[in-house]
């Protein structure tokens, strides 16, 4: 199979789970305030948990399509996709922003592992990957 199909069928199954971990993303943020006390239900409240989803899409979006969705399928064309490496792959955006010392590292860390992870499940689960 051709790189650029390769390319295109990562790069979908990381878009659908991007957009999964950006919901969740959204819903921690509404959940966060309400179950801390600390906020009510109102337009504030949904204006924050919309923008740390917008700054998720945007510093995911870059960092899946910019480099997770080429590496992971550079990996699939050498046999090399994993579980291990899948999650080695999207962690590594986030703990270079860490290194760097930016706050939003560390969400990084947690969301780039959770969408190269969704994305090796669901890249399986369409196109029959073998689950390893």
């Amino acid at each position: 199979m051709p790189f650029k199909t390769e390319l295109a069928r990562v790069s979908l199954a990381a878009f659908l789970s991007l957009m999964a971990c950006a919901l969740l993303y959204f819903f921690y943020a509404l959940a966060w305030p309400l179950f801390s006390g600390a906020g009510t239900w109102g337009l504030d409240l949904l204006s924050r948990a919309g923008a740390l989803s917008a700054v998720f899409l945007f510093l995911g979006a870059l960092a899946t399509f910019g480099y997770g969705a080429p590496v992971y399928a550079w990996s699939r064309r050498r046999n090399a996709a994993r579980w291990w490496t899948a999650a080695l792959i999207g962690v590594m955006p986030g703990v270079a922003a860490v290194a760097l010392g930016n706050f939003w590292g560390v969400y990084l860390v947690a969301g780039g592992t959770a969408v190269s992870l969704l994305t090796h499940g669901i890249h399986a689960r369409l196109w029959g990957g073998r689950d390893r």
